[in-house]
């Protein structure tokens, strides 16, 4: 959450009750427009995008490490969604440049949360873990394969926008019903603001609680309600019940069942909620893995450092030539012939990056945020892509050191 004072820029828990204070300057849940263009918010007479929102929040966290430690941090190791596709991971690049960070590498989250919760290669044969990532904002399912020699991330799904907010939003247009019921007028935008902030501790406390209570004091008038549990699950079963479709969805297609998971990671602090601890153990059979905070998970992450050459992430003093930590991304559609099947090595949860060459024939759909050349380095364009017009043209997949999908390399 970031709130803006002039030229200051505010950070954290103060923005946060800046905004319960009626504050209309403040931004949050912008993690959901990450790689979104024609996403911008005006404060103060000036515009940002979720890039440069995001790079505040990252300027903050770097300069309390930097306190901690005693030194200055000035390289980062940024966690993202598996699913994020190539224009977000970009986007999540240029935040951290522009917080003045050097990134490093961009790693998927549930490889970062099953690392926090001590789960590694050792020798203990192949087992999967689905981790259940429900945050503020976003929602994401990924199924984690460990064998005696890596860690793999075979299959990912989620939803953007779906997170502890959607919870929030239902409190708040149950408290909003309430409120126009007695007093015959709804909540003004000032009031609503600072009942968001309200209803997030009113959820917190139903989750250790079979009731709260909230009070709203807007419009000359003044009012506390009571929430009990159970009618906070009853207003939010149809949120708890997408969650659970889409972990069902990827197992369906890792063509795998809750008997072949060795267990459930629960991340984010959403999974406190008890209707989704008892969801998580209703599925899979067994409680959820305990022992690091959910909402820490990502970020208690043991330290890596990038390797030496462009691969992926190794452990300090793991030998090159050792079987190092991959990652899956859920793979963005590049090209589809006219029949519309998926070009080869595009098919979601395929090994990522596809095979290094590849070449098609047949009417072309450029997927948005996807840059295509030629043979001869021309890039593809709507003049190539006509409708009914073959075009051959070859896709030379790379991805850089940092996480981000090059296309192309060379062509």
């Amino acid at each position: 959450m970031v709130a803006f004072d002039g030229d200051q820029v505010i950070v954290g828990e103060e923005a946060r009750e800046r905004q319960a204070n009626g504050d209309q300057r403040v931004a949050s849940f912008f993690k959901r427009a990450m790689g979104d263009a024609t996403f911008q918010l005006t404060f103060e007479g000036r515009t940002y995008d979720a890039p440069r929102l995001s790079s505040f929040v990252l300027a903050h966290l770097r300069d309390q490490a930097s306190d901690a430690l005693g030194e200055r941090v000035t390289d980062a190791v940024i966690t993202v969604p598996a699913y994020f596709n190539n224009p977000r991971r970009e986007a999540t690049l240029e935040a951290g440049r522009l917080s003045g960070l050097n990134v490093l590498s961009i790693i998927s989250e549930p490889t970062a949360a099953a690392l926090a919760y001590g789960l590694r290669p050792e020798g203990a044969g192949e087992r999967t873990f689905l981790v259940y990532d429900l945050g503020g904002g976003t929602f994401d399912v990924s199924l984690v394969r460990m064998t005696d020699a890596e860690l793999r991330v075979i299959g990912t799904d989620g939803d953007h926008n779906l997170g502890g907010k959607d919870w929030d939003d239902r409190l708040t247009t149950e408290i909003e019903r309430r409120f126009e019921g007695q007093f015959g007028k709804g909540l003004p935008a000032d009031s609503l603001d600072e009942l968001q902030v309200r209803v997030e501790t009113l959820k917190r406390s139903l989750s250790v609680r079979e009731a709260a209570e909230v009070t709203v004091a807007a419009a000359g008038a003044r009012a506390t309600y009571e929430v009990s549990r159970g009618q906070f699950e009853a207003m939010t079963r149809d949120l708890v019940e997408q969650t659970r479709a889409l972990s069902e969805a990827v197992l369906a297609e890792a063509h795998l069942s809750w008997g072949g998971i060795a267990g459930v990671v629960p991340v984010g602090g959403s999974t406190r909620l008890p209707m989704i601890r008892r969801l998580l153990e209703e599925m899979s059979g067994r409680p959820p893995l305990a022992g690091v905070q959910p909402d820490e998970a990502e970020a208690a992450t043991t330290p890596y450092s990038p390797s030496t050459t462009d691969g992926p992430l190794q452990p300090p003093g793991q030998a090159d030539d050792e079987a190092q930590l991959r990652a899956q991304i859920r793979a963005e559609v590049i090209a589809e012939i006219q029949a519309g099947k998926r070009a080869p090595g595009q098919n979601p949860n395929s090994p990522y990056p596809p095979p290094a060459v590849e070449t098609h024939r047949g009417p072309v759909t450029i997927a948005q945020g996807t840059l295509l050349r030629l043979r001869t380095n021309e890039p593809v364009s709507t003049k190539h892509a006509k409708e009914g017009v073959p075009v051959q043209f070859v896709v030379i997949h790379d991805v850089f050191a940092d996480g981000a999908l090059a296309i192309p390399r060379g062509a």
